[in-house]
Parts: C-alpha cells; sequence; structure tokens
C-alpha cells in the first residue's frame, strides 16, 4: 500500500467523522487515523483482519440485530448471511462458516416458500 490508499483512507475517516458530527451521533478524534504519517499508517494498515458481528445473531431485538435464523427482527423477509451476524469471532478463515450459514439460510427458505 503507497501514498495513495493512506490518502484515500484519511479522506475516507474526515468524511465519515464530519458525517457522524452533522448527524449527531458523536465526534471522532482524527488524530487517531486520518492525519497519520506513512510510517504509522504501514503499522496500523493490514489485510489480517475479519470484520464480524455488526448485526450480531441473538433470540431477541435487544441484544441482536438478526434472529438464530438470520432473518433480521422486525422485518419480514429480511435475511442477513455474512460474518456480520457472528456473536463472536475469531481471527482466521471465516469463509466455509459464511458459506454453511447461507446453505442454512437457503434451506429454510425454501421450506417456508
Amino acid at each position: 500500500m503507497g501514498e495513495l490508499e493512506r490518502r484515500t483512507a484519511s479522506e475516507f475517516v474526515r468524511t465519515l467523522a464530519g458525517e457522524f458530527e452533522r448527524l449527531g451521533l458523536g465526534t471522532y478524534d482524527l488524530r487517531q487515523a486520518a492525519d497519520l504519517d506513512g510510517a504509522e499508517w504501514v503499522n496500523l494498515a493490514h489485510d489480517s483482519a475479519h470484520h464480524m458481528g455488526t448485526t450480531r445473531m441473538h433470540e431477541t431485538p435487544q441484544l441482536g440485530v438478526v434472529d438464530p435464523n438470520c432473518k433480521v427482527h422486525g422485518i419480514v423477509n429480511l435475511f442477513i448471511g455474512s460474518s456480520a451476524v457472528f456473536p463472536t469471532s475469531s481471527r482466521a478463515n471465516p469463509t466455509l462458516t459464511i458459506l454453511a450459514l447461507c446453505i442454512r439460510i437457503a434451506d429454510r427458505l425454501k421450506q417456508v416458500a
């Protein structure tokens, strides 16, 4: 990764921070990421992270976004088939688990169709 990627990521963080503030969602200390120099950027940037758990699975809508069948709470026909529904995560190789989850969702949808 080079200077273009660093500048692109920096602009993304600045834009996101501005939108969060505009919408009243909070503020972001840009020194954490947007103003990093080349050496600091390289130390933070890597390709081994798997983003998981942003739409966590739980039986109740108070503690999760989707139910155990990956159906979004309160929405009739919306399912999420990704590592976003994982209630916890490990570091490596979620792909096969995601595929198994999606096959399970497809099998369930075939049953109710």
